[in-house]
């Protein structure tokens, strides 16, 4: 799952770009988390939390939206910038932060264009989009293992809850153990006896209690408390 600020600065397009990566990432079977940010300002407000996002789309109107570009730069010089504006004005301030795209709004292939940047990012974040088939009760069915929150083990059943355009659930037969295997290499993490978690959609860890990206809750068994909290930890240096 990759995390991405939109940041406004007074041209109000974010919901419009926010619907066209949801569009993007819908089609091409990808998890964002995205947040919208009525100015740059509140955005750099994060401080070190900043780290947390790989990409920001940042909306130019004049030299405020240069300066938040470059304390953004300042805090994180991984994160990738996106550049959005009316014109053509800040192209070589776009540069000097090494923005990846510099995008022009009102312009007829504008979507294009977006779409053409969000394949140069994922690119970038070396993302690799994996599928699996699974033989559900529901039917046959290939699914994102991104789009996986949770594996639930129920009475010799175990059922997929699993992020679409609403959240769905799909069930088979079998155990949690044969299924964590399966699933190995995939970043899934065992946290109780009955459930087996994909990390890309822990949103936090609060003690023995886990919020998912759906915020939905999820305890943690005491005797895997130790092994979770190293799993995510490791995962978080990595991603």
């Amino acid at each position: 799952m990759v995390k991405i600020a939109v940041c406004d600065n007074g041209l109000n397009p974010k919901d419009e770009i926010r619907n066209l990566i949801t569009a993007y990432a819908k089609q091409c079977g990808l998890i964002c988390q995205m947040e919208l940010f009525d100015t740059g300002e509140d955005f750099v407000k994060l401080n070190g939390r900043i780290l947390s996002y790989k990409v920001v789309f940042l909306i130019i109107q004049d030299f405020v939206g240069i300066a938040i570009a470059q304390k953004i730069r300042e805090f994180n010089r991984d994160i990738i910038l996106v550049f959005v504006a009316d014109n053509d004005t800040f192209v070589q301030e776009g540069y000097k932060v090494d923005a990846i795209r510099y995008l022009i709004r009102g312009q007829e292939d504008f979507e294009k264009e977006l779409r053409e940047c969000m394949h140069a990012i994922f690119d970038r974040l070396h993302y690799a989009l994996e599928k699996k088939v699974f033989s559900f009760r529901e039917g046959e069915r290939e699914l994102s293992i991104d789009r996986i929150l949770y594996v639930e083990s129920s009475l010799h059943r175990l059922i997929f809850h699993v992020v679409e355009e609403e959240a769905h659930s799909y069930t088979l037969y079998g155990t949690l153990n044969q299924m964590e295997e399966e699933l190995s290499g995939h970043d899934f993490v065992r946290v109780h006896q009955s459930f087996l978690v994909n990390m890309k959609h822990i949103r936090s860890m609060n003690g023995r209690m886990l919020v998912l990206s759906n915020n939905e809750e999820l305890r943690i068994v005491k005797a895997r408390l130790k092994g979770v909290r190293e799993s995510y930890d490791r995962y978080r240096e990595i991603h």
